[in-house]
C-alpha cells in the first residue's frame, strides 16, 4: 500500500513541476544564458573531456562547472540553438530533483509530510530563477548531487549489505555535485545533520568516520582540481559585498541581515526580481533575531521529541545551504533567488510540519490557497522571463536603483543609435555605484559609445579607466589595438594585441582572431 501511495505522490510531484513551469517553454535566452551562445566551450561531444581540465571564461570570471557545461553540449547536440530544448532539459532536471528530494525525505518524515514538503518545494516561486534561467541549471544539478549523496549516506548507515559501496557512492555523488555547482560543497554538514536526526544502527557507527573521510577526500579532490584549473578556490576578481576593512561586528550584522532577507523572500515571494541591488547596513535588528532563531532550532534538535527534531532539521537545512551565500567569503552578487533553490526545501519542511499541527479543514484551506497562489506567481514569473527586455523592464519597475538594468537599456539604446538615451542610461547606472565587474562593463560601453560618435580622445580616456581596474581586459585591449591599427601605429597595435592574445582554453576563437591581427600588423610594418 505504501509503495502504491508513494508512486501516486511521485506522479503528483511530477505533474506539479510540469504544470508550474510549462509556460517557460516559450521563453527566449535571458541574462546569463548568453554564456551558452558566446563563451568558448565545445559544441560537440568530440572533445568534452577537456571540460574537466580547462575553465570556461565569461566576461571577467573563469567558470569551472564541467558537468553543467556537458549538459549544454548535449542540448546543443539535440536542439541546436533552439531555447525550447534547453528549457525542456531544465524542466526535466527540476522534476528529477523534486522526485529525488521526495525519496530522500521519506527516510526522515512520514509519507504525507515528505509529499507536502516536496510539493511546496517544487512550486516555490522564490527559487524559480534556478529553473527559468538555463545557465542556472547548475544550481539544480548541484542540488541533485547533494540529494543523492545524502540518500546513499542514509543507506550506508541503515542497510545491512553493501555499506562500503553506499558510502563510496555518497562521496562520489558529492564530487559530481561539486563539478556541477559549488553549492554541493556543504554536503558533509548536511550528512552530519542527518546522522544526528537519524542515528546510525549500532553496528554502523564506525562507518560514519569512514564516510566523513571519503567525503573529505572528495572535497579536497574537487578543491585541488579547481585551484589547478581556475587558479583560485573561490571566485577571482569579484567585488566583496563588504569592504575589506569591515569589522567582524559589521560582517556579522550583514550576514544576519541577508539571512533574514532570504527568509522573507522564501515565505513572502511578492517582489521577485532578477536583480536585488542591496547595499551593506551598519545596524539591523536581525543581529538579535538570528541568534534566537538558531537557538530555537538547536533546542528542537537536541530534544527527544522526534517531531521537534524534524523541525530542527528543517531549520538547519535552510541555514546550512545559505552559509555560502551570506558573504563569509566573496561571491559574485549580493543576493539572488537561485541561491535559495536547495535551501527552500528546509523551509517547506517547516511548513509541511506546521500543516500537521492544525485541523484538517484549516490545513486543507491553507494548502489550497498556497498551491494556487504559488502557481499564479510562477506563471506570472514565466511571462516576466519571456524576453530579456521584459525582464529588465520589470526589474526597473521594482528596483529603480538596479544599475544592471540601466546598463542593459543603455546598451540597447546604443545598438539602436539612440545616443541621447544611451548616455542617459549609462549616467544613471554610474550614479548608482556599480560593483567592479559592472563598472568595467559600463566604462567599456561608454568608450564604444564615444567611438561611435568619432570622439576617439574621450573613448581612449574611458578605455584607460577600464585598464586601471583590469589591466588585461581583453575587449578593451583589442579595441585599443584596432584604434592604433586604424591610425597605422603598427607597433602600438601589436603591443595591445599581444597583451591579450594568450588563449584561455582550446576553444578560444578570439585568440585566433587576435593572432591574425598581429600577423597583419607585422606584415604592414614591412
Amino acid at each position: 500500500m505504501s509503495k502504491n501511495q508513494s508512486f501516486r505522490y511521485i506522479l503528483w510531484i511530477l505533474l506539479s513541476v510540469f504544470v508550474g513551469y510549462a509556460p517557460m517553454l516559450a521563453n527566449h535566452f535571458t541574462l546569463d544564458d548568453a554564456i551558452l551562445l558566446t563563451a568558448p566551450y565545445p559544441q560537440t561531444f568530440s572533445d568534452v573531456i577537456y571540460l574537466f581540465s580547462e575553465p570556461v571564461p565569461h566576461q571577467l570570471l573563469l567558470h569551472y562547472r564541467p558537468l553543467t557545461f556537458l549538459s549544454f553540449v548535449a542540448d546543443h547536440y539535440f536542439w541546436g540553438d533552439n531555447p525550447i530544448g534547453f528549457h525542456v532539459t531544465n524542466l526535466c532536471l527540476a522534476a528529477l530533483s523534486a522526485v529525488t528530494a521526495f525519496v530522500l525525505l521519506q527516510s526522515l518524515l512520514s509519507l504525507k509530510e515528505a509529499f507536502l514538503s516536496v510539493l511546496l518545494f517544487s512550486l516555490c516561486p522564490a527559487s524559480s530563477e534556478a529553473i527559468f534561467s538555463i545557465y542556472n541549471r547548475s544550481q539544480i544539478l548541484g542540488s541533485l548531487g547533494l540529494f543523492l549523496s545524502v540518500i546513499f549516506w542514509h543507506y550506508a548507515l541503515k542497510k545491512n549489505t553493501c555499506s562500503w559501496a553506499w558510502m563510496l557512492g555518497s562521496a562520489g555523488t558529492l564530487f559530481l555535485g561539486c563539478l556541477a555547482k559549488e553549492n554541493a560543497f556543504v554536503t558533509p554538514l548536511i550528512c552530519l545533520l542527518w546522522t544526528w536526526v537519524c542515528p546510525a544502527s549500532p553496528n554502523r557507527r564506525k562507518m560514519i568516520w569512514f564516510g566523513f573521510l571519503f567525503q573529505g577526500m572528495a572535497c579536497i579532490a574537487y578543491l585541488y582540481l579547481r585551484y589547478r584549473i581556475v587558479g583560485a578556490i573561490g571566485f577571482q576578481k569579484v567585488d566583496s559585498f563588504l569592504p575589506a576593512e569591515a569589522s567582524i561586528l559589521t560582517r556579522y550584522i550583514n550576514m544576519c541581515w541577508i539571512f533574514t532577507q532570504y527568509v522573507q523572500l522564501l515565505f513572502f515571494p511578492v517582489s521577485l526580481s532578477c536583480d536585488y541591488p542591496l547595499q551593506p547596513v551598519f545596524f539591523h535588528g536581525a543581529a538579535f533575531v538570528c541568534p534566537l532563531l538558531f537557538l530555537f532550532f538547536g533546542t528542537l534538535l537536541i530534544r527527544r521529541n522526534f517531531v521537534g527534531k524534524k523541525a530542527g532539521f528543517g531549520g538547519f537545512w535552510f541555514l546550512i545551504h545559505l552559509l555560502p551565500a551570506l558573504h563569509g567569503i566573496p561571491i559574485q552578487i549580493p543576493f539572488a533567488e537561485r541561491l535559495l533553490y536547495p535551501a527552500a526545501l528546509g523551509g517547506m519542511i517547516l511548513l509541511a510540519l506546521g500543516f500537521q499541527k492544525i485541523s484538517k479543514r484549516m490545513s486543507s484551506f491553507f494548502l489550497f490557497f498556497l498551491i494556487f497562489g504559488n502557481l499564479g506567481i510562477l506563471w506570472t514569473r514565466c511571462l516576466d522571463w519571456k524576453t530579456e527586455d521584459r525582464l529588465w523592464e520589470k526589474t526597473l519597475q521594482q528596483y529603480p536603483s538596479s544599475y544592471r538594468a540601466w546598463i542593459y537599456f543603455g546598451t540597447q539604446a546604443m545598438l539602436k543609435k539612440n545616443w541621447t538615451l544611451a548616455f542617459d542610461c549609462y549616467h544613471r547606472a554610474g550614479a548608482l555605484n556599480p560593483n567592479r565587474q559592472n563598472r568595467i562593463l559600463l566604462l567599456h560601453n561608454l568608450a564604444h559609445l564615444y567611438l561611435q560618435l568619432n570622439q576617439k580622445k574621450r573613448a581612449r580616456s574611458f578605455f584607460s579607466q577600464v585598464l586601471e581596474l583590469e589591466p588585461y581586459h581583453r575587449p578593451t585591449c583589442w579595441a585599443l589595438g584596432d584604434l592604433a591599427a586604424q591610425e597605422r601605429q603598427w607597433n602600438s597595435a601589436i603591443f595591445w594585441y599581444e597583451k591579450v592574445v594568450f588563449p584561455v582554453n582550446r576553444w578560444d576563437r578570439e585568440s585566433l582572431l587576435i593572432q591574425q591581427r598581429i600577423h597583419f600588423c607585422e606584415q604592414s610594418k614591412q
